[in-house]
């Protein structure tokens, strides 16, 4: 499974200087297995993350899933 992108919707509770960023592979972890974001502001913000999970060895397939958490910093 890796993260394949973050959407923010609606807040600024990560403003620009904390927002996620993609982080280069480590090792044998590739690219997307880790972000690293922070939150820089007081408030609510709701954003969309996007994962691409695969399954199998022989003929791998790539599932794509999506979903709207939220974030309240104070």
């Amino acid at each position: 499974m890796i993260i394949t992108g973050f959407t923010v919707s609606q807040g600024s509770v990560f403003g620009g200087a904390g927002y996620p960023q993609q982080q280069p592979s480590i090792g044998t972890q590739p690219t997307g297995s880790y972000w690293i974001g922070q939150a820089m502001n007081a408030g609510h913000q709701t954003y969309q993350i996007q994962i691409m999970v695969t399954v199998g060895t022989l003929r791998p397939v790539s599932y794509y899933v999506n979903w709207d958490p939220f974030i309240t910093a104070k």
